[in-house]
């Protein structure tokens, strides 16, 4: 039985005629059984090859993004129990999704075509027409066999795999309302008040810095001293830093570090002299925040937090030299917030 590199030489042959002939029968053949565009880049391994055909072939097929190599491996037998383990490590060792060879057939056998798909894992084989090597039929009896060969390994239906991709740096906005409680930790009462912000955040899913600017207002606190009682107003703009971290699933950890500006107004009554009075200022605080924020859809996020107002001024508010107001520098408050968030 002649060698395999002498029964390839027989598809492959070296006169230029029959090298022009075969390369077009072999890339008709290969085009009709080339995949979709949307399907997965494949690579297809053609044993003994001459450099003519494995470029006629490549450029045939690289619409399909199919890549054709040329191997020099010996094919396996076939017929052997281990015929499928060994084509399996020839394809893996060229990273080919499948080889195929031809082996003539000795004296009047006819000749076979064998093709190995390691999606499947198995041997397939065809038997071709006795017919002279140099015959045209031949060539096309090989083009048509290798066409169903891979039909029936059903290409067509392959898909490139699902990968996912990464969470790209994005700007979002949002417009957020606010509703929360405000007290002094001494001298007054808490009072509710509503807020409006509109915030910029840059960044990934998993960690987005930003920045925001707000204001609020609230129905006012009251005090009740021994020497006098009243109320205390305050209207604030408000600006600050944010960092928000993704803990699950729609689930972030947000932090605010900003500063504000209250406009406060006071009225007072004292007892003795019984009078009343109206005061007025504006008092800077530092500000220091911490919320938890969950997506609710697309478009809304919902968060709860504390947050901490250090008054930069003394909360002592004076009627000639008499104290007669002096709340606790510290506010805290505490809320929750709706976002709408947009891109």
């Amino acid at each position: 039985m002649p060698k395999m590199r002498e029964r390839c030489a027989r598809l492959f042959g070296s006169r230029p005629i029959r090298r022009v002939a075969r390369t077009g029968l072999l890339v008709a053949a290969l085009v009709a059984v080339a995949l979709p565009a949307s399907a997965a880049t494949r690579r297809i391994a053609l044993v003994h090859a001459e450099p003519d055909l494995e470029r006629s072939v490549d450029l045939a097929l690289y619409p399909w993004d199919i890549k054709v190599v040329t191997i020099e491996d010996a094919p396996p037998d076939g017929n052997a129990p281990g015929a499928a383990a060994e084509a399996k490590a020839i394809a893996q060792r060229h990273d080919a999704d499948a080889i195929a060879w031809l082996v003539q057939g000795s004296d009047a056998a006819a000749p076979t075509l064998w093709f190995f798909d390691t999606t499947t894992l198995a041997i397939q084989s065809h038997p071709l027409p006795s017919l002279p090597s140099n015959d045209p039929a031949e060539l096309a009896a090989v083009a048509l066999t290798l066409k169903t060969l891979v039909r029936a390994a059903q290409w067509e239906q392959r898909s490139p795999p699902d990968v996912p991709e990464e969470p790209g740096v994005t700007w979002e906005t949002r417009l957020e309302l606010e509703a929360m409680g405000r007290s002094p930790s001494s001298g007054a009462s808490a009072e509710p008040r509503a807020g409006l912000w509109a915030s910029e955040w840059r960044g990934t899913p998993r960690l987005r810095l930003g920045a925001g600017l707000g204001a609020s207002a609230g129905l006012g606190m009251t005090f009740d001293g021994e020497t006098s009682h009243g109320s205390l107003h305050d209207i604030d703009a408000r600006a600050d830093l944010r960092a928000s971290i993704q803990l699950g699933w729609h689930l972030d950890l947000e932090a605010r570090l900003g500063a504000s500006a209250h406009i406060e107004r006071a009225q007072v009554t004292t007892t003795s002299p019984a009078a009343t009075q109206t005061l007025s200022r504006v008092n800077p605080s530092l500000d220091l925040g911490l919320f938890l924020a969950w997506e609710v859809t697309r478009r809304f996020v919902w968060s709860i937090g504390v947050e901490g107002l250090d008054s930069l001024r003394y909360q002592r508010w004076l009627s000639g030299n008499d104290v007669v107001f002096a709340p606790s520098p510290l506010w805290i408050q505490a809320g929750s917030s709706l976002a709408w968030r947009f891109r």
